[in-house]
């Protein structure tokens, strides 16, 4: 069987408060809680004091949060992108295939950030093709850090293979997951075959596999559409992947409902 071309979605941590104040700080529309007025105090000083030390209701609200709370930047931002490494030729092809995104939707790119205003650093050199997920980039620990890496670029062999990998990373900086994980569709998985799979050609660990192939989000935490087999977001699925015959092509374009998508969450 060939290969499929897989890649790391990355988190700053599952449950993490910090990603929730780095949500929120960006964009308050990421709550997606009704809040009291108590609760909305609350939060107003969580924002600009990371050392506010909150009360067992406040941790039980910040917990609920972390699994409620979206990461979509603000519509109409320009975000700001820095390369920390890389050549000139992948710099040129990232800068060609990302902006597609910036066609159907508010957001702008800014390729000519510094380090320090960037909101999104990408690497060539570290492992495998990945990035962290909409505000998550903005978190105090990845400050200076990559939030995007494209490890094997220059392995593969043709532009059309590249410009999919640098649109479905950019999809994730932008807030979206991994379609096959939409609470929209119901994979019978071949369990122990997938782990092997990935293990084999990615040494990825169960927990890797868990999280970035098995993981299903919620309607409460996502806004999701039909399920849309041709999503830039969705991995390649064959059919050995599956006990219900349910296959995913291998995408390397944005499809109607993907732009249609990114349009109506930045308007």
């Amino acid at each position: 069987m060939k290969q499929v071309e897989a890649e790391f979605t990355l988190f700053v941590r599952d449950g993490n408060w910090t990603s929730v104040r780095t949500a929120l700080k960006q964009n308050w529309k990421n709550n997606k809680l009704e809040l009291l007025t108590e609760q909305e105090t609350f939060l107003e000083r969580f924002l600009v004091d990371p050392y506010y030390l909150p009360n067992k209701e406040s941790i039980d609200l910040l917990t609920e949060m972390a699994i409620h709370t979206s990461k979509m930047w603000n519509d109409g931002q320009t975000l700001n992108i820095y390369f920390m490494d890389g050549t000139n030729e992948n710099k040129e092809q990232v800068k060609l295939y990302a902006s597609e995104w910036c066609n159907h939707c508010s957001l702008k790119f800014n390729f000519n950030s510094s380090l320090d205003n960037s909101d999104i650093r990408i690497s060539f050199m570290q492992q495998g093709c990945w990035s962290y997920i909409g505000t998550d980039c903005k978190a105090n620990e990845v400050i200076n850090k990559p939030t995007m890496n494209f490890g094997w670029l220059g392995q593969l062999t043709t532009d059309n293979e590249k410009k999919g990998i640098i649109l479905h990373e950019f999809g994730h900086a932008l807030g979206l997951i991994h379609e096959h994980q939409s609470p929209a569709i119901k994979i019978d998985w071949a369990y122990s075959y997938v782990y092997m799979y990935y293990a084999t050609f990615y040494n990825w660990t169960i927990q890797d596999v868990n999280w970035n192939v098995f993981h299903e989000f919620t309607t409460s935490t996502i806004k999701n559409t039909p399920i849309d087999v041709n999503s830039i977001m969705a991995y390649h699925i064959p059919p050995e992947f599956t006990t219900n015959n349910i296959q995913f092509p291998k995408n390397l374009v944005l499809s109607d409902i993907d732009k249609q998508t990114i349009g109506q969450f930045y308007k």
